[in-house]
């Protein structure tokens, strides 16, 4: 199941722009492009961040959280 980059700014009570800049700085994963103008991650991982989120890791904690979820890690291959 996926969730639209829409739904994120309300899910993490954030700005849109702000998840743009956590998806730079590689606090959030990179989304996958479903189609023009219409991008998306999967819910079970965006449930799992804001879970391990909840926890207040540190930056690193967090960009190495990411990195080493299963879909940015098929990413990279």
């Amino acid at each position: 199941e996926i969730i639209r980059l829409s739904e994120l700014p309300r899910l993490f009570s954030v700005s849109k722009s702000s998840i743009y800049v956590w998806i730079k700085q590689g606090l959030l994963p990179r989304p996958f492009r479903l189609g023009i103008g219409c991008s998306a991650m999967l819910r079970s991982e965006v449930h799992d961040i804001l879970c391990f989120y909840a926890s207040c890791p540190t930056l690193e904690e967090k960009r190495a959280f990411i990195a080493n979820l299963p879909s940015q890690q098929a990413q990279r291959r």
